[in-house]
């Protein structure tokens, strides 16, 4: 331990002449740590609300989704679900097809979202978990002949559907079009299916009525076209390279986007949110660490009889300036790790037992958190930094005068 270090510590752990600059040392050590703390409970909680938001997306869209460059719909082949299936990280593979149609129930009339999806939509999405009633019904879309439709929660709430006792179809209109001229005839489409299940996700989804691929293609006439490719894969790590194997095999004639690329908006929105929060908690804690060079200033006057003697000895100005600057990044260090401990104490116990409510209008309870390593890193040195500049001041506007 060098020389100013050591006299710094003395006087951190040494009792002051004055009781009052104990005081003002212990709320400033304080200080520091309730910011800590706030730091890490405030980028925790928007870790937990980012991540809920997250997967409210992630759940129902697909870790890869494969579009057409030009045109609504492609072609699909049994040889191009081959060669997609070949690659090592592709775990599931999805057709689907979308259009917007008219739904009729009963006297209740909506325009919604209609995907029909093929075979392994559901172990996919796990969509299941998202069925208030799945202790009961499985998400089945077909039994022989009986065609069945899942469909939002929102969605069953506009039409007037229980689903846990429906007691008439739901029918499905599509207008249909003079071939090549693009005009509405008078004529609708229709096809009907009985309402099975619902399920729930945001209102971004709220539009939504999933059927059979097949059943949909019966009603939308596309043939053996499809929209899109949903694919699940294995190892998440890998995503970037799964997306690359798979445009190098499909070429520039279609678009391969990762579940981050499909809600680009809301992921930047999310991170520029982050770093926007931690921005106004560094300027919050720059004032709130001042109360550190009122106790730095005492703690001068208090030695004043000290650094005579330090001169005495032969300590430089320098010297004598660097022993208070490291007795108030001391203080600093004190409290960045009192705060830390106490936060995470605290962010700890919020995931454990949700002692802090959000309210019964949302689908979860309590206020999420997520304690990621970097940000504890962050904390640790945002305080530190903002401390240790903010000492600058009162040690270069120290006076030392010659014994």
């Amino acid at each position: 331990m060098n020389f100013e270090l050591k006299i710094a510590s003395r006087y951190f752990l040494a009792k002051k002449s004055k009781n009052i600059i104990n005081w003002i040392t212990w709320i400033s050590i304080l200080v520091v740590s309730i910011v800590s703390a706030a730091i890490i409970i405030v980028l925790s909680a928007l870790n937990g609300m980012n991540e809920t938001v997250m997967n409210l997306y992630t759940n129902f869209d697909p870790d890869i989704k494969i579009t057409a460059v030009e045109g609504k719909t492609f072609e699909s082949s049994s040889a191009l679900e081959k060669s997609i299936r070949k690659i090592p990280n592709v775990k599931y593979y999805v057709e689907t097809v979308e259009e917007n149609v008219l739904l009729k129930y009963d006297d209740n009339q909506e325009v919604a979202k209609l995907k029909g999806v093929s075979a392994e939509f559901a172990k996919m999405t796990q969509i299941e978990k998202m069925m208030p009633h799945n202790q009961n019904k499985d998400f089945l879309l077909e039994y022989g002949s009986q065609q069945f439709t899942v469909l939002s929660i929102q969605l069953a709430m506009k039409l007037g559907i229980n689903t846990d006792n429906p007691h008439a179809f739901v029918n499905f209109y599509l207008p249909v079009f003079e071939e090549g001229s693009g005009i509405q005839t008078e004529y609708f489409k229709t096809i009907s299916a009985l309402p099975r299940n619902s399920f729930e996700i945001n209102e971004d989804f709220g539009n939504y009525i999933i059927v059979n691929k097949a059943f949909a293609n019966e009603l939308l006439g596309y043939g053996n076209k499809i929209s899109d490719i949903e694919i699940g894969i294995t190892d998440p790590a890998k995503l970037e390279e799964t997306k690359a194997e798979l445009q190098k095999l499909l070429g520039n004639k279609f678009e391969v986007k990762t579940r981050f690329e499909q809600n680009s908006f809301l992921f930047k929105t999310l991170q520029t949110e982050k770093w926007i929060t931690l921005f106004i908690l560094a300027i919050i804690t720059f004032l709130a660490i001042f109360n550190v060079i009122g106790s730095l200033y005492m703690l001068i006057i208090d030695k004043k009889k000290d650094v005579f003697i330090l001169q005495s000895m032969g300590a430089t100005t320098g010297q004598i300036k660097r022993i208070f600057w490291l007795e108030s990044f001391i203080i600093g260090v004190v409290g960045v790790i009192i705060g830390l401990i106490l936060g995470l104490a605290l962010c700890v116990l919020q995931d454990m037992y949700g002692f802090i409510e959000i309210g019964a209008n949302f689908s979860i309870t309590a206020y999420p958190v997520s304690i990621e390593a970097s940000d504890v890193i962050i904390t640790l040195l945002l305080v530190t930094a903002v401390n240790a500049l903010t000492s600058l001041i009162p040690v270069l506007a120290m006076k030392v005068e010659k014994p």
